[in-house]
């Protein structure tokens, strides 16, 4: 059955037990943990034995790993490719190309095209990774390999601004030798330094 604009548009939020999407009315707010009516029952047991503290974080779900957050980065890199690809040859056969004249280099001309080239690349980066996970949970990559960015306090989706800051912390996580997306590969919830800096985790859709 074919949802109505109403429906589209409430909001949705996840459960940090099982990881489903439910409306935000249909789920129990414990601090800063929302559960589902099907889980509430034993999260509430927990709390009263002492085993669950309120506003625990996320339990129950699968985490998304390193290498299938790899190939998801790889299928996004084709993706961004087919569109900065074409552009960045556009502005570069556009202007004459990169014609080096070892007697007189014209270097203002190759620095203003990289510049150009750069910031186009960086605007489309924003605008993919903001839309996309902020409105569906994640990048086409990461979607298409069944995996979603959720917060890591209550598995809601990310805001537009944090999504954005995500992508920006992304980038810090290659500046430094890759270093901050091999993390990912040891530690025990599988995040990596961007998600340690914004508080995300990526998991798996149920």
């Amino acid at each position: 059955m074919a949802t109505t604009p109403a429906e589209s548009a409430t909001p949705k939020m996840f459960c940090g037990e099982c990881g489903g999407s439910y409306p935000v009315q249909d789920l129990a707010r414990f601090g800063n943990h929302f559960v589902c009516v099907n889980c509430k029952p034993g999260y509430v047991q927990r709390m009263r034995e002492g085993v669950q503290p309120v506003g625990a974080t996320m339990s129950g779900v699968h985490y998304g790993g390193f290498w299938i957050r790899t190939l998801a980065l790889m299928i996004d890199g084709l993706i961004l490719g087919v569109v900065t690809v074409p552009v960045a040859m556009i502005l570069v056969f556009g202007s004459g190309g990169f014609h080096i004249d070892p007697q007189n280099p014209d270097i203002g001309k190759i620095l203003t095209l990289e510049a150009g080239i750069g910031l186009f690349s960086l605007m489309v980066g924003l605008l993919y990774q903001g839309y996309f996970v902020s409105q569906k949970g994640g990048t086409p990559g990461k979607l298409a390999l069944g995996l979603k960015i959720v917060n890591a306090a209550d598995g809601s989706y990310l805001s537009v601004g944090k999504a954005i800051g995500r992508y920006f912390a992304y980038m810090l996580s290659g500046i430094i030798l890759y270093i901050g997306y091999i993390i990912a590969g040891f530690d025990s919830e599988k995040r990596a330094l961007h998600d340690h800096i914004c508080g995300t985790r990526v998991i798996y859709k149920r």
